[in-house]
């Protein structure tokens, strides 16, 4: 995977992943896929309270970068239809799950929010204990 800075990201399909960077330690936080890498970063950057995914990411960064933690994305181009790309995705979700790594990804086990009914301080406060809960266990 490369690391590649905002205004060099390609515009083509790919699966990232957002690490902390942790003394010499990279801890995965969020895995996706997308068909165009450059909006989907932008999409993040905005943390739109109307869209779970980029909401939850978003946060999370910004708590992370607070606390004064490097935030890097990594990347791989992939070619395939977007049906391949969610079964990448979802296997590496099970990758790291399966080595116990806590991740902000939304399952069966971690539902998302309707942001029509949902306290927006509520649902930072759930971000920012789901991320202490990643920093306690990545020592």
């Amino acid at each position: 995977m490369d690391t590649i800075e905002i205004p060099k990201i390609p515009s083509t399909p790919a699966m990232y992943i957002f690490y902390l960077i942790k003394g010499e330690k990279e801890v995965p936080f969020y895995v996706g896929q997308t068909k165009n890498l450059k909006r989907r970063m932008g999409e993040y950057l905005v943390s739109s309270w109307a869209t779970t995914p980029d909401f939850i990411v978003g946060e999370a960064t910004k708590y992370l970068q607070e606390k004064g933690y490097q935030v890097v994305v990594k990347f791989q181009d992939l070619s395939e239809e977007e049906s391949e790309r969610r079964l990448k995705e979802e296997k590496k979700i099970k990758e790291l799950k399966s080595r116990g790594q806590i991740l902000l990804n939304r399952d069966a086990d971690k539902v998302g929010y309707d942001y029509r009914t949902a306290d927006r301080e509520e649902i930072r406060s759930q971000i920012r204990k789901e991320v202490e809960d990643i920093l306690q266990r990545s020592v």
